[in-house]
């Protein structure tokens, strides 16, 4: 990165004339008397120069000076596709000949899902409650689009056909707390915690292939829901930087909920040929 320095310099410089009189050869100096300025006012000095905002998506980093408001609305796009046991990728067909159903461990899943894209519009109120506290409360509204691949009958490898369900709802409403521990004039990190209110629902339904060829309407899989019907603390911890207009940060934000999450229909009981029979 190139810097361009401009700097301006005076040269100051005056003009002497001199005349002379015929009479007696007396040479007179004639100089001009300089004018005063007037006297300037004392300058004040310059207020620090504002730190750039922290990229999107780093939650914390950026706090409201005292007694001020900000509103702020996120979009959020994410996209998950593939399979994994551990590390290491496995085809569909791999999944539904050898993993077991967890309900029926002799029988093996039949209903794999391909891609769940995820959408979601936030609206973020920020408060400064001091230099170093804020507070933060959230409401989103969040979309899920699920694409499952279907395989026919009670065993074997041969596609059956797709399904494209989804979701609609508002997710969980939040609070948290934000609060500097230190800060200098390059670094900043900051700890927040925070609570997720279940004002949402985990009850939405949809329409999904079965393996016999019906297409049930059943209790999306908890993945799917809207909602996560459980009270949630979330404490977390921010580190962001800048130098001149350049800005980066990091930050982390666990999500634990406080009591057991309800009976929704997880992953692996929507891989079944009779999902729709265990949670409806």
């Amino acid at each position: 990165m190139r810097m361009l320095l401009l700097a301006s310099c005076a040269i100051p410089f005056g003009i002497a004339s001199s005349s002379v009189w015929a009479a007696g050869k007396r040479a007179t100096a004639i100089a001009a008397t300089p004018k005063v300025a007037p006297s300037e006012a004392p300058q004040q000095p310059a207020p620090p120069p504002q730190r750039p905002p922290a990229p999107m998506g780093v939650f914390g980093a950026d706090m409201p000076a005292k007694g001020k408001f900000v509103l702020a609305i996120a979009p959020v796009w994410a996209n998950l596709s593939g399979q994994r046991i551990g590390t290491q990728g496995v085809s569909s067909e791999f999944i539904v000949s050898t993993i077991p159903w967890w309900v029926d461990p002799t029988k093996k899943l039949r209903l794999v899902p391909q891609n769940i894209a995820v959408s979601a519009q936030t609206g973020l109120i920020s408060y400064g409650l001091s230099e170093d506290l804020s507070v933060v409360v959230t409401a989103s509204i969040v979309e899920k689009r699920l694409e499952a691949l279907t395989f026919k009958g009670q065993s074997g490898a041969t596609p059956l056909g797709r399904s494209y369900p989804g979701t609609f709802g508002l997710s969980d409403f939040t609070t948290s707390a934000i609060y500097r521990i230190y800060q200098d004039p390059v670094h900043r990190i900051q700890v927040n915690l925070g609570f997720a209110y279940p004002f949402s629902f985990n009850t939405a339904r949809f329409d999904l292939l079965q393996a016999d060829g019906t297409v049930p309407n059943i209790r999306a899989f908890y993945g799917m829901q809207p909602g996560s019907g459980t009270f949630d603390i979330m404490p977390g911890v921010v580190y962001a930087g800048n130098i001149g207009q350049w800005s980066w940060g990091l930050s982390y934000r666990a999500r634990l909920p406080l009591a057991r999450i309800p009976k929704t229909g997880a992953s692996a009981t929507c891989m079944s040929s009779t999902a729709g029979e265990v949670i409806r």
